[in-house]
């Protein structure tokens, strides 16, 4: 479809509130870090979360999923289907109930309801199952052929939608089987659904099937290649208008938020260790002795700093780059690239472009995510 209305700045993506949460909801935030924050974060969207049951989705997609942003016509928007520059291969209604899947053959027969964390892992459990924030309206053909695999990056797809999402081996690090790739207009919305996920649900992530996808733990919660890979896409693409609009029609339907379409700078601050007060370093996988921290955060040099029109990063110790994002010190992510590299020659990264100030790189390997500040003259 036609883009309609759809841009949103950089400047939106602060510290401060993004979306409409009402006032007071997220009490007893205000100096919390890491993992102390994304439980307190649990606590407040656990709470005054009412479990609308499995069937009843196929109401709340009617105010969380008409699309008012492409063709604007009131269609479902389809995050699997959809086609942000051009003319979508099919479309399905929001009133009709023949659009609904039962049985389909190919894409645009039906639709139906995706488990972004697939439902598999936790055994089809409500209130998990039901949960308006990370099950989404898909088209059903499209929902089988990813199956419960997770999401990653693809470069050579045995499977592609209409719209251009991909099935096929992940080269993006960390894991070596069979991913699911979105398209890039949404590859933000489908990491804040996982996010989401992680900090509900911490409480029992323990109890369910990890599927290459879930740690373990109620701390980190999600496997170090997902949060690296859902890190990047996190800051490639920022939180929409359309995610602001489905979150406030979700706290309608349900009750509850997403914290991190609210307050992107979330993420980095539980997930990467960035947080507006706090010292930068490494995200802290829970395995980790101090020793081992310090020799992940030394395995990546970034010289010369501070830098006026570019830096290079020397990679040690047999580690490996996934990719990269630069963060302005306000949370907005202004540079961001998929990159497999493990030379030893230096990569160089361009930053004639920006303006002079604090940043902090993130730096994605197969080892952790490892955060260094740089200063650019």
């Amino acid at each position: 479809m036609t883009r309609f209305l759809l841009s949103i700045s950089f400047a939106a993506l602060s510290l401060g509130a993004f979306a409409q949460a009402p006032s007071g909801y997220y009490t007893d935030t205000t100096g919390l870090t890491g993992y102390a924050l994304k439980t307190r974060l649990h606590t407040i969207i656990k709470t005054g979360h009412s479990d609308q049951g499995y069937g009843q989705l196929y109401e709340g997609y009617k105010t969380t999923d008409k699309d008012r942003y492409y063709e604007n016509d009131g269609t479902l928007l389809d995050l699997y289907s959809e086609k942000p520059n051009g003319v979508d291969a099919y479309t399905f209604s929001l009133t009709n109930t023949n659009d609904r899947c039962g049985n389909y053959s190919a894409e645009g027969d039906c639709y139906n309801r995706e488990h972004t964390v697939p439902q598999s892992l936790f055994n089809s459990a409500s209130p998990m199952k039901n949960d308006i924030h990370f099950v989404i309206p898909t088209d059903g053909k499209v929902n089988g052929q990813r199956g419960n695999i997770p999401y990653g990056k693809v470069n050579s797809p045995n499977w592609t939608s209409t719209n251009g999402t991909k099935r096929g081996p992940n080269v993006s690090g960390g894991y070596s089987g069979t991913v699911f790739e979105p398209i890039d207009e949404f590859k933000g919305d489908f990491a804040r659904t996982v996010f989401y996920f992680a900090t509900r649900y911490q409480d029992r992530i323990p109890n369910f099937t990890q599927g290459n996808i879930l740690d373990g733990s109620s701390t980190r919660s999600l496997q170090q290649w997902q949060v690296n890979l859902f890190l990047e896409w996190h800051h490639q693409d920022p939180v929409s208008q359309r995610e602001i609009d489905r979150n406030n029609a979700a706290y309608t339907y349900q009750g509850n938020r997403n914290p991190f379409v609210d307050h992107p700078a979330w993420v980095d601050c539980i997930w990467a260790g960035i947080c507006p007060t706090v010292d930068t370093g490494i995200v802290d996988t829970g395995n980790h002795t101090a020793i081992n921290k310090l020799a992940l955060q030394n395995s990546i040099d970034l010289y010369p700093n501070p830098a006026s029109s570019a830096f290079q990063l020397y990679l040690k110790d047999n580690n490996k780059l996934t990719g990269l994002s630069i963060v302005a010190v306000d949370g907005r992510p202004v540079y961001t690239e998929s990159r497999n590299y493990n030379s030893l020659e230096p990569l160089t990264v361009n930053i004639q472009q920006l303006n002079a100030g604090m940043y902090f790189i993130h730096l994605y390997t197969e080892k952790g995510t490892i955060v260094k500040k740089l200063f650019k003259q």
